[in-house]
C-alpha cells in the first residue's frame, strides 16, 4: 500500500522505504501525513529506515546524463535519459526513453516519466522530530555502519519511535 493509506497503529517493528518511493510524495502535506503514518504504524522502539535521492547534492554536482546503449543478442536498446528542475515547486522530471531495435530497423520506442520531490534533510528532520521519532541517523551508503553527515547524492535516515 502506499503511504497514504497506511492506518494501522502500533504494529510494525520495521518500516523500509528503499530506492525512492517516498519521493513520489510531492506535496509537503502528502509528506507531512506519510510520517505521521509511518510513526503510529510502528510500535514502541520501531525502526523507519528512508532512502531517497539527495537532489540539492545532485543538483549542486549536476552532470547531464549520457545517453547508453547496449546489444542483447540482434537487439540494441538505446536508453535516453532527461532531467527538468521545477525549483519553485521542488519538482525534478525524470525521463526515460528506451529505443529498441533490430538490424538498424527502429521497433518499439519506450517513454517513462517520474516525478521526484525535492526533499531537504531539514524538511525530513522536522518532521520526525516533531512527529516524536528520536536516534535521527544519517548515512550516505549502504557500506555505511554508523551515521554519517550527509554528503553523497543518496539520503538514508533510521530513526526510531520514541
Amino acid at each position: 500500500m502506499g503511504f497514504l493509506e497506511i492506518d494501522d497503529e502500533d504494529r510494525y517493528d520495521l518500516i523500509t522505504a528503499i530506492n525512492d518511493p517516498f519521493s513520489y510524495l510531492l506535496y509537503v502535506e502528502q509528506r507531512a501525513s506519510a510520517i505521521h503514518r509511518l510513526h503510529r504504524a510502528l510500535k514502541k522502539d520501531g525502526i523507519l529506515f528512508l532512502d531517497i535521492p539527495n537532489i540539492v547534492w545532485i543538483l549542486k554536482n549536476y552532470i547531464e546524463p549520457q545517453s547508453i546503449k547496449a546489444t542483447y543478442g540482434e537487439y540494441e536498446i538505446l536508453r535516453e535519459i532527461k532531467h527538468e528542475f521545477d525549483l519553485v515547486n521542488c519538482i525534478m522530471l525524470h525521463r526515460d526513453r528506451f529505443e529498441i531495435r533490430k538490424n538498424d530497423i527502429l521497433l518499439d520506442t519506450v517513454e517513462k516519466t517520474h516525478l521526484f520531490a525535492i526533499i531537504g534533510f531539514p524538511e525530513l528532520d522536522y518532521f520526525l522530530k516533531s512527529t516524536g521519532f528520536v536516534e535521527i541517523e544519517t548515512y550516505n551508503s549502504y557500506k555505511a555502519r554508523q551515521s554519517e553527515t550527509l554528503s553523497s547524492s543518496r539520503i538514508m535516515i533510521s530513526v526510531r519511535k520514541g
